[in-house]
């Protein structure tokens, strides 16, 4: 049986990968008791994800938070794997790619290729700029550039 913290950076890896920002909500004297494990944002978009193994079941504290919060318009649920939180979060793609053989190998190819067309690029060169060279001599006016 998978642990909470296996299930957790799935989730995390799977909700990120769509474009959600995961925030990982630790325990600790700065942090209110009973909160769920992760804060996932998108677009203006807020959800709380309570992450346990599929038998386990969160504790009154959690779950009366998880009330709390559902009261207070923002959405919170026990998720026990990557399918459950990715269609908590709306991403029906995902558990469809997730279920579907044929369409998970197709996925997997296509993430294959793209790998290989990252590796093939000289290394410095990116979409950021590094890696840009400026010839000497190579200002304003002098390689045709106006001036």
């Amino acid at each position: 049986m998978p642990t909470e913290k296996t299930i957790e950076k799935s989730i995390r890896r799977a909700a990120e990968g769509a474009g959600w920002l995961t925030i990982k909500m630790h325990g600790g004297p700065m942090t209110r008791a009973g909160l769920p494990d992760l804060l996932c944002v998108r677009s203006g978009d807020v959800r709380w994800i309570e992450v346990k193994q599929p038998k386990g079941q969160p504790t009154p504290l959690q779950f009366a938070t998880m009330l709390r919060l559902n009261k207070q318009g923002t959405p919170a649920r026990v998720c026990r794997s990557v399918e459950d939180a990715m269609a908590f979060l709306g991403e029906d793609a995902f558990v469809r790619n997730a279920i579907d053989p044929a369409v998970r190998t197709t996925e997997r190819r296509r993430m294959e290729v793209k790998r290989e067309c990252r590796s093939d690029r000289p290394r410095g060169v990116g979409s950021r700029g590094a890696g840009r060279r400026v010839e000497a001599g190579a200002g304003r006016g002098e390689a045709g550039l106006p001036g």
